[in-house]
């Protein structure tokens, strides 16, 4: 029997991003924090559009939507980071102490070859394919042969 070989550090980030969901939806079930205190209120929302740029910086790619930023930096061939940076800035702060709190791996940068493929850049590791689409921004992951989808985002991001 053949197996497909999947990074297996991405299906431990789904696994973390559907924890991180369930902890919300109960959070706001009990009215925002644990214990059923109000959430204190955030900061404005926002909805990455379309592409407007693509750059390309040492090893780190960024891609704009209007003001608002993503960084895609990759580690590993199996191991990469989307960063977003609202209005163009990137931190590591977490905005509430009560927050699931961010994993950042700080490891050495790798390069990764690129391209345009037209409704999509294409960013490609040994063992992947990173799809960024430009409309609207979202990325998804393809196995290397870029035809098996392992991840994708079926919705617009938003960010609070």
């Amino acid at each position: 029997m053949s197996m497909t070989r999947r990074p297996l550090l991405l299906a431990a980030g789904i696994a973390g991003i559907a924890l991180q969901a369930a902890l919300v939806a109960t959070l706001s079930a009990q009215g925002g924090r644990a214990g059923g205190a109000p959430a204190a209120p955030r900061g404005r929302s926002i909805t990455l559009g379309d592409v407007t740029s693509f750059d390309v910086k040492d090893t780190a790619f960024t891609i704009a939507a209007g003001a608002d930023q993503v960084r895609v930096i990759w580690y590993r061939d199996n191991l990469f980071r989307i960063w977003l940076g609202p209005d163009g800035e990137f931190t590591e702060a977490q905005p509430l102490p009560d927050d699931a709190q961010m994993v950042v791996y700080h490891g050495a940068r790798m390069a990764m070859p690129w391209r345009d493929a037209g409704e999509y850049y294409r960013i490609e590791s040994k063992e992947s394919v990173l799809r960024v689409y430009k409309r609207p921004l979202r990325f998804a992951l393809f196995d290397k042969d870029n035809a098996t989808v392992i991840w994708q985002e079926t919705d617009r991001k938003s960010v609070v």
